[in-house]
């Protein structure tokens, strides 16, 4: 039995409310307030706790990717600091870079020089069929505009010429006493280098490439434009070759210094004295010598024009291995006496051609029993 709290009435013991007044005899016990866990109690606090001192996975998967990109970022900068290797295409990507900075290299490979381009306007005589050809050719191009006959009056004796005139687009090609065929020039292919040579403190190489127009005017392609300019035979020629020497500085293939040519002229004298033929290994710095002229000089190198026959003319090529003439190319090589230098074929080891010195810009050549005169074109 219960008694109520209320008034006091006697009610059975499972009673919910007092029978007299009514009043609930039963209350739901407290909530417990739950005890604070000990700091070393192992509950859901401290699993709450671990979890929040461990990093989440999107901070890993940021951290991951940055360490991977400082990994590229590393091997890149390794790849772009490390020393250009000697091959083909190290030696040909310093070549193009030395022929962009500097325009004037080799300008007279792709700006023609085959007449006075200075003027404006050009005059020739009717009866000179070569240069019509010629300047009708650059009129085709959009060079020149023409060409007018103009009459002039002597005395009794009357002159006819032709007279064409230099467009917008001809002044643009034309620098100097020159006119541009090209951008510039650009390397075709490389055909050999010489292993890496140290020359006192620096690694050099001697690089022989083919080289070829950059950006040619489409006419200058045309067999008509080749067969009347030789600096554009030699342009499209796969015979055609410049050589170039290469120093290593700060890991990359640039033009050899004069302080690094003037150490490698020293070495190929001394390795000329201690050989005892410096035709048989001639090697490195032997070509070197012959390239610079560190030995004697050979004066007929170059380009010369002769006239077989009054008005028409053709042309000699001289380097360093090779004759041009009007009927072919040949392997060559020279012996210098003095004021005459004769030229032998390699291949039959014969002369082909006896050449007098007369000053640096004339020769005297004797040609199948023929005296001819040759004068330096370039």
């Amino acid at each position: 039995m219960a008694f109520c709290r209320k008034c006091g009435h006697k009610n059975d013991a499972d009673a919910r409310y007092c029978e007299a007044c009514g009043e609930p005899q039963h209350t739901e016990p407290a909530a417990t307030a739950a005890t604070a866990p000990q700091p070393n109690a192992k509950g859901p606090l401290h699993a709450t706790s671990s979890s929040a001192s461990r990093p989440s996975k999107r901070l890993l998967m940021m951290l991951t990717a940055g360490l991977v990109g400082l990994v590229i970022l590393g091997a890149g900068l390794a790849f772009l600091l490390a020393p250009e290797r000697a091959s083909n295409e190290s030696f040909g990507k310093a070549i193009d870079r030395l022929l962009l900075a500097d325009p004037n290299l080799l300008r007279e490979q792709y700006c023609l020089q085959n007449m006075n381009y200075r003027e404006d306007t050009v005059l020739i005589s009717t009866a000179d069929r070569r240069t019509q050809s010629w300047m009708a050719l650059l009129t085709e191009a959009g060079l020149y505009s023409g060409p007018e006959t103009i009459t002039t009056q002597h005395g009794f004796f009357a002159q006819t010429r032709l007279r064409f005139s230099k467009t917008e687009a001809g002044r643009k090609a034309t620098h100097n006493n020159a006119l541009c065929i090209a951008d510039g020039l650009e390397v075709a292919e490389v055909l050999h280098f010489t292993p890496p040579q140290q020359v006192g403190q620096t690694e050099v190489s001697l690089v022989t490439v083919r080289l070829a127009l950059r950006n040619p005017m489409p006419w200058t392609k045309t067999a008509q434009a080749r067969q009347l300019e030789h600096t554009l035979e030699n342009a499209h020629s796969e015979t055609a070759r410049n050589d170039f020497i290469l120093m290593r500085q700060d890991g990359k293939w640039v033009q050899a210094n004069q302080s690094t040519l003037a150490q490698a002229r020293t070495q190929a004298r001394e390795q000329e004295q201690n050989s005892e033929s410096t035709q048989e290994g001639a090697g490195f710095f032997a070509n070197l010598a012959a390239l610079f002229g560190f030995g004697p000089s050979n004066p007929i190198l170059g380009v010369w024009s002769f006239e077989m026959i009054p008005g028409v003319s053709s042309r000699f090529e001289f380097d360093r291995h090779t004759m041009t003439t009007p009927t072919g190319q040949a392997s060559v090589r020279y012996e210098i006496n003095d004021d005459r230098v004769l030229v032998y074929s390699t291949e039959h080891n014969q002369v082909l051609l006896s050449v007098r010195v007369i000053d640096s810009n004339n020769l005297r050549a004797e040609l199948g029993g023929l005296d001819i005169r040759l004068t330096r074109v370039r």
